[in-house]
């Protein structure tokens, strides 16, 4: 039915989606896990 309509995706669409989720993510890994090491490591313990 739709296989007419022709769909064409830009590339910096591609590469911006995969920069911004690749930022997301490392932001969300890298922040907590930065944030726990400079604990003292019972005091990391204790908070679980």
């Amino acid at each position: 039915m739709f296989t007419a309509l022709p769909v064409q995706v830009p590339w910096n669409y591609v590469s911006d989606a995969l920069l911004i989720s690749m930022l997301i993510g490392l932001g969300a890994g890298v922040v907590p896990a930065w944030m726990a090491a400079r604990l003292d490591p019972v005091d990391a313990l204790r908070t679980e």
